[in-house]
């Protein structure tokens, strides 16, 4: 069932579309994967003519990013959110990743570059015709107590 996805044409903080949470003081588990929730957040909408449109709506998950809590991350209580700027292309693959917001921790930004290179979107359609979109992906890291 596909799950709504959240977009963001600007750097600012939104609702986690995927977010990783593990008790703070659990070793064991540091290598499976976490769950992903998904919650939609308002965007304003950038296009350019020679360039596939960010969009605010109109995109869902097939799979949604399932991101890995790195382990050395887990054992120092690292957290923080980290925003992928996505072009997803007319088959609903992922065919780049850019760094729009940095975590400030390099374990936590690959791990969500990871995840989001895994997920499956349905494509963006517009006027009945599937095409490349650009959209904004932001995963949270948490620790629970």
């Amino acid at each position: 069932m596909p799950v709504s996805l959240p977009v963001s044409a600007a750097p600012t903080l939104a609702p986690p579309v995927a977010a990783v949470t593990a008790p703070a003081a659990s070793a064991s588990s540091s290598s499976a994967p976490a769950a992903a929730s998904a919650a939609a957040a308002p965007v304003a909408a950038v296009s350019r003519p020679s360039s596939p449109p960010v969009i605010t709506s109109g995109v869902q998950y097939l799979t949604a990013p399932q991101p890995v809590y790195p382990a050395a991350a887990r054992r120092r209580g690292d957290e923080g959110e980290v925003l992928l700027r996505v072009l997803i292309n007319a088959q609903g693959s992922v065919e780049q990743i850019a760094l729009e917001k940095s975590s400030g921790i390099a374990s936590l930004d690959q791990a969500a570059r990871v995840a989001v290179a895994q997920a499956r979107f349905q494509p963006y359609v517009e006027q009945g015709r599937a095409q490349s979109a650009y959209v904004v992906v932001p995963i949270k890291f948490q620790l629970t107590q």
